[in-house]
């Protein structure tokens, strides 16, 4: 049993290690940094993290944990349930672009390198996140479906499924990286926005997205992170 101590000395470092990584970059950031800015010693840094890849593979996880806290509120607003999920897909990469931090850590096409090199510990704690998040996403299709919202087959679904997942890793890779070339507002949250919707609607919903969707998730995702946040 971790004591409280310990716990409140790991937050502080995730958090120091959020606001190095926001001024430094993820490629510029050294762990080794973060004791002396925390000030302990290097030795208690390592019986937190075993090394960059654990403490990048902790900060996604708390990421995870957040995004989780917020499926419930998302669950029970007035959107539909296609907008639900396109708000659900979204929040992610809205959380990346609000705090600033480089995709770096948030990006999950990054996770085969980070889930290598951590701790068992760190990665397990990861990956039982990840399946709440994958369950959730599950309960909210098959609540649709049972409401007579969502008419598609379950082969459909997992197909639109893997392609929403696919934009969603893509889009947060490359939204901050030199690739996007002379074309920086291509991976925004509107035309991120606009490749989910076409990747959604493929799916033959009662109410399917509209040109009001954008705006009322925008809205919901506002009011409900503002509500988390106080």
């Amino acid at each position: 049993m971790k004591s409280k101590k310990y716990s409140d000395r790991e937050v502080l470092l995730l958090n120091e290690a959020k606001r190095l990584i926001e001024t430094q970059g993820v490629m510029s950031f050294r762990f080794s940094e973060l004791a002396s800015v925390v000030k302990c010693s290097v030795g208690t840094l390592y019986s937190h993290f075993t090394n960059k890849e654990d403490l990048f593979l902790a900060i996604q996880t708390q990421n995870l944990e957040r995004h989780l806290l917020h499926f419930p509120s998302l669950f029970n607003c007035e959107l539909t349930p296609a907008e639900i999920w396109l708000a659900i897909t979204l929040l992610p990469f809205w959380h990346a672009k609000q705090t600033g931090l480089g995709t770096g850590v948030h990006v999950m096409a990054e996770l085969p390198s980070l889930l290598h090199r951590a701790s068992s510990g760190r990665r397990q704690a990861f990956l039982n996140k990840l399946n709440s998040c994958c369950l959730g996403i599950d309960a909210l299709l098959k609540r649709a479906k049972a409401a007579g919202e969502l008419y598609s087959c379950s082969d459909e679904i997992a197909l639109v499924r893997t392609s929403v997942v696919c934009i969603q890793r893509g889009a947060m890779a490359l939204s901050d990286v030199e690739i996007c070339g002379n074309n920086p507002r291509l991976l925004d949250e509107h035309n991120f926005a606009r490749c989910l919707f076409g990747c959604i609607n493929q799916l033959e919903w009662k109410r399917p997205l509209n040109s009001d969707s954008y705006a009322k998730v925008i809205k919901q995702i506002n009011r409900i992170v503002m509500i988390y946040d106080e």
